[in-house]
């Protein structure tokens, strides 16, 4: 028994090692899993942030690349001619401006020009580019928006102060300029002769100019159109009056100037076009640019965004009236459906490999289990078997030895009780010799391949049926024979089945009840041949105590017995049922035992046919 407990206790320590480590492996990972999912989801804000920041880092790279193309665009482009070079010669060489000629930057709508030191008489000068001197002069009726919304800048301008305008400047870079191209820019149609007069005299001075950085500024139009400008301020201080009275086509610039150049930026270029240029470069993964007019349509999907707004008019640093507009606000989006797909598809991989992994220690533990039952079971028939065997072994040899002990010091002098006392040691001797005979037919049997013959198994179990009678000492009153005529043939072996007969007519002897406690119906041993199921059988039916249903299944294992071998009453070691068993296979048949009504048991040989 302690041995039985020690095989428990090792199976449960085993167990708890093979799962207690899978349970902890799988839980840490499982665990990692989480985390890594819930750090992901945790850095989703500053991975948009970050991506913000590079979108506005490159959109502000290709704005500042327009607004340093024109800082180094001399100021006296922004004229309707102008002289190319610093000198003139003899023949007074005065062009177009580029800004008539030349095409237009992406994302510049025009350029202009005015003189803000005389703002009420001053026209602004607006170019589109590519343009011919013909087509230059029907710009007021082609682009009416632009040259209004050029005028009213100006008019901005003039109603801002000095204060609000001196701010913009920024800083001031002072350029020494000859005053050629001063001259020129803010000459009169009618002041070339004057030029060609003073020639040397213009080409030989210079004049300080001050030049501001762009200024950004935003604003919408009363109709709600957007408009975006950049500005710069060129401003020259008082000429030098003795150069006037020498030559009178400089008068215009005795009150120096202060101009006011710069470009009408395309909003929705810079603010929406610009962003999905740039964003196509600097995003990456889920990360994506959206505006807010293009929202996602699908809910579900809008759900699983997260959304980094940016106002691009503040961030890119412009200039405006109204705080609340939310022109050129955009989204950085960056989609956490990615990561709830990812996070679920490591989920589906890491229950699908713990349900495999389940599934073979569930397996594996079913199948061990099984064995160790089985070791447990065999265990327990071993420790069965040594106690029958002990208990068969130590009561007919104490009654040998008892007996033969007093035949040996003459203690026995009546004839008739020294023949008893020699008829018990035979008989005592016997039983030891069948004990003897039935271990070594088990071992005989596991090894030994029957040969069945066909038979008729009512004509066999008649040739059996006096050695039944006689057997332990008995007349055959307690046994019933119901033989049926003319069975099929069946594949019989003699010995095989009278070693089955035997074993079963002793089992059924060895339990039967007292007559005092039998119940109605009982009577002798049946011992039956017939037809069931459609196979010929040989039963044996009794009136014992019955069987455990839950015992049924085990009656025929080697060394089983019913109940405890500690308190059982009734001799025996569980060989014999298990002969039978073994007998009934070697011949092809098979041995099932069932409750019988009213008690007891019915065992059955179902036989093959011949």
């Amino acid at each position: 028994m302690v041995r039985l407990k020690k095989k428990r206790t090792a199976f449960v320590l085993y167990s708890l090692l093979l799962v207690l480590p899978a349970l902890v492996l799988g839980g840490l990972h499982w665990h990692q899993i989480w985390l890594d999912y819930r750090a992901e989801l945790d850095a989703v804000p500053e991975a948009a942030r970050e991506a913000a920041r590079r979108l506005a880092y490159g959109i502000s790279e290709n704005l500042s690349q327009l607004l340093d193309a024109e800082t180094a665009r001399p100021f006296h482009h922004y004229a309707q001619i102008f002289a190319i070079g610093d000198e003139l010669d003899a023949s007074l060489s005065l062009h177009y401006s580029p800004l008539v000629r030349e095409e237009l930057p992406e994302g510049v709508l025009a350029w202009f020009s005015y003189n803000l030191a005389d703002l009420n008489d001053e026209k602004v000068g607006l170019f589109m580019g590519g343009r011919t001197p013909e087509d230059e002069a029907d710009l007021q009726s082609e682009e009416p928006d632009l040259v209004e919304a050029a005028e009213r800048l100006m008019r901005r301008n003039e109603h801002d102060g000095f204060l609000r305008r001196a701010a913009r400047l920024g800083t001031v870079e002072t350029v020494e300029s000859n005053l050629v191209p001063v001259a020129v820019n803010r000459a009169q149609n009618d002041e070339a002769e004057c030029f060609r007069e003073h020639m040397e005299l213009l080409n030989s001075v210079t004049v300080p100019i001050n030049y501001s950085q762009f200024h950004l500024r935003f604003y919408e139009e009363p109709g709600g159109e957007p408009r975006a400008i950049a500005t710069r301020w060129i401003v020259m201080d008082e000429f030098d009056p003795l150069l006037i009275k020498h030559a009178p086509c400089l008068e215009m610039l005795r009150p120096g100037f202060g101009l006011v150049q710069g470009m009408f930026l395309d909003p929705y270029w810079l603010f929406a076009e610009l962003p999905v240029q740039v964003s196509d470069q600097v995003f990456s993964g889920s990360e994506r640019f959206q505006g807010d007019e293009s929202p996602t349509a699908n809910p579900a999907e809008r759900a699983a965004e997260y959304r980094f707004p940016v106002s691009l008019v503040r961030t890119l640093g412009f200039e405006t009236d109204d705080d609340d507009t939310t022109f050129g606000d955009i989204n950085v989006v960056i989609d956490e459906g990615e990561i709830e797909s990812r996070f679920q598809a490591q989920s589906w991989r890491f229950f699908g490999v713990a349900a495999m992994l389940a599934l073979t220690l569930g397996t594996g533990m079913a199948l061990l289990m099984r064995s160790v039952s089985r070791e447990l079971e065999q265990a327990q028939q071993t420790e069965n078997f040594v106690a029958a065997v002990t208990h068969e072994l130590r009561t007919p040899l104490s009654a040998i030895r008892l007996h033969a002990e007093m035949l040996l010091e003459g203690w026995v002098s009546d004839e008739s009780k020294r023949d008893e006392y020699y008829s018990r040691i035979v008989r005592e001797t016997g039983r030891l010799s069948t004990l003897v005979e039935r271990v070594l037919e088990k071992a005989r049997l596991s090894s030994k391949l029957a040969n069945p013959e066909p038979g008729d198994l009512s004509d066999l179990v008649t040739s059996l049926k006096l050695d039944l009678e006689q057997r332990a000492g008995g007349d055959g009153a307690d046994l019933s024979f119901q033989l049926k005529d003319g069975l099929p043939a069946v594949l019989l072996e003699p010995d095989a089945v009278s070693s089955i007969l035997d074993n079963l007519v002793e089992n059924a002897r060895k339990y039967a009840l007292p007559p005092a406690t039998r119940i109605n119906g009982s009577g002798p041993i049946e011992i039956r041949t017939g037809v069931h199921s459609g196979q010929v059988v040989l039963e044996v039916a009794d009136r014992g105590p019955g069987i455990p249903s839950e015992e049924l299944e085990h009656i025929f294992e080697a060394f089983y017995r019913v109940g405890n071998e500690v308190t059982r009453t009734s001799t025996g070691t569980g060989l014999g049922l298990h002969l039978v068993a073994i007998h009934a296979k070697s011949m092809g048949a098979r041995a099932s035992v069932e409750q019988r009504e009213s008690g007891g048991s019915v065992f059955r040989v179902s036989f093959r046919g011949a």
